[in-house]
C-alpha cells in the first residue's frame, strides 16, 4: 500500500485546491463556498519515483447547526489514524483561530508527524518570510512549517518534500502501487441511496450517509479487491436536472459526477423501487449508455415495494421499456437499507468484468455474419443491394466491432442491432455494451 499523507484543516483554508495540486487534475471541488468537501477523498500522485496517496478531508469545525458536524469530525478522525503524515493547512490571511488550537490538539494527540503548511501567501517577494509563522502560528506548537500558495503553486514542491521527508521507513516499504482495478461509478438521482449501497458493499462507513439529497457532492473513491480482483468504486454526486441547480456547490457536484462516468468502466445505475422510472433517471442513465458504460441498474428499496407473483417480471420490463437504449443492462432489485440481496452484486460485476473483456474469433463472427444474412439481408438503397462484406472486432472493454458495407450515408441503423441481437444469442453479454463502425469498401463489386 503507499504511503499516505492527509491534508486536514478548517473550512475554507485550500484543502481542495492543495488536493488538486497534488494530484495534478481537478478531482476535488474547488470553489470559495465553506464546506464543500464532506468526505474523504483519495488521489494517488508519484513524487520522484515514490507513490503515495494524498487525502482530501472536509473542513473541521464546530459550528452544531450543521448537521453532518459528528460525520465531518469522524470522516476526518479516520483519515488522521489512516495517515502516515499530515498536512495541516491554515490561512496566512487570518489569525489562527481557535478551531485550529483544537485540530492541532488533536494532531499532537495522534503522534503522527505533521508539516504546517500556511497557505495563500501569494506575493512570490515573502514567500519565505518567517514573520508570517511567527506572528502566531508558531503557537500552534509545530517545528516543520511552509508557506505556500495554492492557487498560484508556490512552494508545494518544498512542502511535499517535507511531507515524504517525514514518512516513517515502514511507510516507504512495499512495491508501488499501480490501478488496473476495473472502476465502478456508482450513480443516481439524489436520495436513491447511492451511498448506502457504497456502504452496504463495503461493510464499512466508508461515505456518510443521510437522508438529504445531495449529501455527497465530491466523487469517492474507494478500492477493494475480491477473490483477488481490484476494484475502484466511485460514489457520485446525485444528479439533478439543471432547473433545479439553485447553487454552485450543487452544479459543481454534477459536474464531478459526469466527470466520474467519464473514467467508469461500470455503472451501476441506482432507481428508486418506489417511485420507478423518472425523466431525470432517463437522463441520468443515458449518461452510462453515452460514454458506453456496462451497466447494471440497481432497483434499490426492493423491501418497501409491494409484491406479488411475477412483480419483478412486471418491474424488470416496465424499466426496460422506460430505458430501451439500456436493453444491455442487468437489473437486480435490492435492498441497500436491509442488505437484501447486496450479495448479488460484485459476482455479476465479476461476470460483467470477463464479458466486458471479451475477444471475439474471427471465424466465429464471419458465421454469424453470413447466418445473418442469408436469414435476413440488408435491404436495398435505390434498386441497388446493400452488402456487408465483413464484420470484425476492432477493440475490447468495451467490444468494437468493424462493419464494411457498400454503403454508409443510407445504411440503415436497424440492420445494426440486428447484427448486435445476433451477437448477443451466440454470446452471453448481459451487461455490457457493444459498438458498431461502419468502414466502407472501396472496391466495386462487380468485380467479384
Amino acid at each position: 500500500m503507499n504511503p499516505v499523507i492527509a491534508i486536514v484543516g478548517r473550512p475554507n483554508v485550500g484543502k481542495s485546491s492543495l488536493f488538486n495540486r497534488i494530484i495534478g487534475r481537478r478531482k476535488a471541488l474547488v470553489n470559495e463556498i465553506a464546506g464543500l468537501t464532506r468526505d474523504r477523498l483519495y488521489g494517488d500522485f508519484l513524487w520522484g519515483k515514490k507513490p503515495l496517496t494524498v487525502i482530501d478531508t472536509g473542513g473541521y469545525h464546530f459550528d452544531d447547526s450543521d448537521r453532518f458536524l459528528d460525520e465531518i469530525k469522524s470522516q476526518v478522525h479516520i483519515a488522521i489514524d489512516s495517515a502516515d503524515v499530515i498536512v495541516f493547512l491554515t490561512d496566512s490571511q487570518v489569525a489562527v483561530t481557535s478551531e485550529e488550537r483544537s485540530i492541532a490538539k488533536i494532531l499532537h494527540k495522534s503522534g503522527k508527524p505533521v508539516v504546517l503548511a500556511i497557505n495563500k501567501v501569494d506575493n512570490p517577494n515573502s514567500i519565505n518570510d518567517e514573520s508570517i509563522f511567527y506572528s502566531g502560528y508558531q503557537t500552534l506548537g509545530f517545528k516543520n512549517f511552509v508557506n505556500i500558495s495554492c492557487s498560484h503553486g508556490l512552494n508545494i514542491n518544498t512542502l511535499l518534500d517535507k511531507a515524504v521527508a517525514l514518512l516513517p521507513k515502514r511507510a516507504l516499504k512495499g512495491k508501488p502501487k499501480t490501478d488496473s482495478s476495473l472502476k465502478i461509478a456508482v450513480i443516481g438521482k439524489p436520495n436513491v441511496g447511492k451511498s448506502s449501497l457504497v456502504n452496504a458493499l463495503l461493510k464499512e462507513k466508508r461515505v456518510i450517509v443521510s437522508d438529504v439529497p445531495g449529501t455527497t457532492r465530491d466523487s469517492i473513491d474507494t478500492f477493494f479487491e475480491v477473490d483477488g480482483k481490484r476494484f475502484t468504486l466511485i460514489d457520485t454526486a446525485g444528479i439533478k436536472k439543471a432547473k433545479e441547480e439553485k447553487n454552485v456547490a450543487e452544479l459543481l457536484s454534477i459536474l464531478s459526477a459526469i466527470r466520474s462516468i467519464d473514467r467508469a468502466d461500470v455503472a451501476l445505475v441506482v432507481l428508486d423501487g418506489e417511485e420507478g422510472v423518472t425523466k431525470q433517471d432517463q437522463r441520468i442513465a443515458s449518461l452510462a449508455e453515452e460514454k458506453r458504460c456496462a451497466c447494471i441498474i440497481i432497483l434499490n428499496k426492493w423491501d418497501t415495494v409491494e409484491k406479488e407473483t411475477g412483480t419483478l417480471e412486471e418491474y424488470s420490463d416496465f424499466i426496460r421499456k422506460k430505458l430501451r437504449f439500456l436493453h444491455y443492462a442487468v437489473i437486480l432489485p435490492i435492498s441497500a437499507k436491509t442488505g437484501d440481496r447486496i450479495q448479488t452484486i460484485v459476482p455479476e460485476i465479476q461476470q460483467i468484468q470477463e464479458r466486458y473483456k471479451t475477444e471475439f474469433p474471427a471465424a466465429e463472427l464471419r458465421d454469424i455474419l453470413n447466418s445473418a444474412q442469408q436469414r435476413y439481408p440488408a435491404g436495398q438503397i435505390k434498386g441497388k443491394p446493400i452488402r456487408v462484406s465483413n464484420l470484425e472486432q476492432i477493440d475490447s472493454s468495451p467490444p468494437v466491432f468493424r462493419v464494411t458495407v457498400n454503403e454508409i450515408e443510407e445504411f440503415p441503423t436497424n440492420y445494426l442491432r440486428y447484427l448486435e441481437n445476433q451477437i448477443r444469442e451466440r454470446y452471453e453479454l448481459d451487461g455490457v455494451p457493444l459498438k458498431f463502425n461502419l468502414s466502407l469498401k472501396r472496391k466495386q463489386w462487380a468485380q467479384h
